[in-house]
């Protein structure tokens, strides 16, 4: 269902008493009430304006704020039954479940008459000819019954031409009767091979755009479309047993599919490369800097799955990737093996601590470079000088972060030390999961020194004195996400900080690292002891795989499907291109 003149429906009055019952600040209120009172408007054709008119309802067009506040005013529509009710924009989606087709044509008709009804009240129309039905069924029959709303609309199941599979389309996605899913793949293989086809027709044997020129194009312009919607399709060309009696993994049947991309995929590489008819596709694939529709369908599952992992915890899709618990009989307390393709793609990479959705945080600073455009030789200068200069009464904190590899494993940690004046007052240095960085122990250790440092405070307080705590680190990226909005990546620490930074007197400062201050110095010694074999290995929060570890992880998986592929073609190629090895070095797909 479509709202017809979105913006145009939203009523002032209403949508300011729906945002109070939402819960909104008074403040904010009073702001939109400004924002849409007394708005007036004009139409020009050509030469000629006509008089201003007066607006008594409707958001301004071109505003950022519109789209928002008609969102917040169609709310009451979705949250009457948000378990059958979803949208998008101004597109509104309901669905109905039950054992028969007739039973479901039923209840869709009493739905859409209660939308209608709220539509009529809130002075909201939908527009009758955007209204479109598909019935979802893995029956053969061709049933299909029509839902009569009234006298005047009845919504008929989507028609196709003759030969052609009926299909639902919504946000570029085709939805099929039995969700095969071919026509999504016909259509989005039509789009990209008109874009191939032209890019082919640039490229000649003795002229044209240069190689790289071409391939830039494939991958911003084929690869994109082509691949759209793949995530509602592609999980692998296996999955489990749908039966709980078998074990093991049958055909996904995607093998048309695979195909279908993989004809596109195969006349963008000879637009990129004008080669004869008869070079082997795989060496194609190579020379042109082209995934095959194999790779290309595995990374974008990867993608996926990492998507799927560093969503924050309000996100719909997180409540979705952990499998139901089993409440009673045998198993109970574990969960159901993964049925669907979110829970099987969600346990494909380890499982990080998620990101948390808050407020843009600014604090002074958040919008001048850390460095202030001095060198690093300067700058260590400058703040050695400053360090003598500053009151001995006030802590300042130092941390640092390593990373190494030992025996093909990652070791990351992170350590800190604690000054009143000159004087060290605490140190401490521990490890991080092995599925992290540098750059997440640098946030972790200023953050666990920052909360050693608020601790400390009542026993270095005098009773005339309020010390001030400096924060010290050799890391400008860090700092950035301290004084602006937190990183993906170790979230938490940055929002612990945030936190104390807004409860106490904190300063930021930018000590640049292996210039001979000795803050830093003691720090990096203590993080370099974290990484050593005789470490303790991490615990808590520390030991949680991070965002970068698993984007990490995520790429590797990523070559070694690219690995997997070229293997597997070079049985097919003659003894002469079997010479070339290690496919990754030639194979960008960035």
């Amino acid at each position: 269902m479509d709202v017809q003149g979105a913006f145009d429906a939203v009523l002032r009055r209403r949508l300011l008493q729906r945002m109070a019952q939402q819960g909104w600040p008074r403040e904010l209120l009073q702001l939109i009430d400004s924002f849409l009172a007394e708005r007036r408007a004009q139409v020009r054709l050509e030469g000629t304006t006509t008089a201003a008119h007066q607006m008594q309802c409707g958001t301004p067009q071109g505003s950022p704020l519109s789209p928002i506040l008609f969102l917040l005013y169609l709310a009451e529509l979705l949250w009457q039954n948000s378990e059958l009710r979803f949208g998008y924009a101004d597109d509104l989606n309901i669905w109905r479940a039950t054992h028969s087709l007739d039973n479901n044509a039923t209840l869709l008709r009493q739905d859409i008459q209660s939308i209608l009804r709220w539509g009529e009240i809130n002075k909201v129309a939908f527009a009758p000819e955007k209204l479109e039905m598909i019935h979802l069924t893995r029956k053969r029959h061709n049933e299909a019954p029509a839902v009569v709303v009234s006298e005047d609309l009845t919504v008929h199941p989507v028609t196709a031409p003759a030969g052609q599979e009926p299909a639902l389309r919504w946000l570029g996605v085709h939805f099929d009767r039995r969700l095969t899913w071919r026509p999504h793949v016909s259509t989005r293989a039509k789009k990209a091979r008109a874009v191939a086809q032209h890019i082919r027709s640039l490229g000649k044997t003795r002229d044209g755009p240069p190689a790289d020129a071409l391939r830039k194009a494939v991958t911003t312009c084929v690869v994109p479309s082509l691949l759209y919607g793949t995530e509602a399709w592609y999980g692998g060309r296996t999955q489990p047993a749908r039966h709980t009696g078998r074990s093991g993994e049958v055909s996904s049947r995607l093998g048309w599919h695979v195909g279908t991309v993989e004809k596109v995929l195969t006349m963008a590489a000879r637009g990129v490369l004008p080669v004869f008819r008869t070079t082997p596709i795989a060496t194609l694939y190579r020379d042109a800097g082209l995934p095959s529709a194999m790779v290309a369908l595995e990374e974008a599952k990867i993608r996926f799955a990492t998507r799927l992992q560093v969503v924050d915890e309000k996100h719909p899709l997180a409540s979705r990737i952990a499998p139901p618990m089993i409440t009673r009989g045998r198993g109970a307390g574990t969960r159901q093996r993964s049925k669907t393709k979110i829970q099987r793609l969600g346990a494909l990479l380890p499982a990080v601590n998620r990101p948390t959705l808050a407020i843009p945080h600014y604090s002074e600073g958040c919008g001048t470079d850390p460095t202030e455009g001095v060198d690093k030789k300067n700058a260590a200068q400058a703040f050695k000088e400053w360090w003598r200069s500053q009151p001995s009464t006030d802590l300042y904190v130092f941390s640092d972060g390593s990373e190494r590899s030992l025996d093909n494993s990652r070791q990351v940690g992170y350590g800190f030390i604690v000054y009143q004046g000159n004087k060290q007052l605490a140190s401490f240095s521990a490890a991080l999961s092995p599925m992290s960085h540098v750059f997440d122990a640098e946030a972790v250790g200023a953050c666990r020194a920052l909360e050693c440092a608020v601790k400390l405070l009542p026993c270095v307080t005098e009773d005339s004195s309020n010390p001030q705590i400096w924060l010290c680190l050799d890391n400008t990226s860090v700092i950035w996400g301290i004084r602006g909005s937190a990183a993906a990546s170790s979230n938490w620490a940055y929002n612990r900080c945030h936190e104390l930074l807004r409860q106490h007197n904190v300063g930021l400062k930018w000590a640049p690292g292996h210039m001979g201050i000795e803050g830093n110095e003691e720090a990096d010694r203590l993080a370099k002891r974290a990484v050593s074999s005789t470490a303790a290995p991490a615990y808590g929060l520390e030991a949680t795989p991070t965002v970068s570890g698993v984007r990490t992880v995520a790429k590797q998986l990523s070559q070694e499907a690219r690995r997997k592929w070229w293997s597997g073609a070079c049985g097919k190629l003659s003894d002469w291109y079997r010479g070339w090895s290690s496919a990754g070095r030639l194979w960008n797909t960035k």
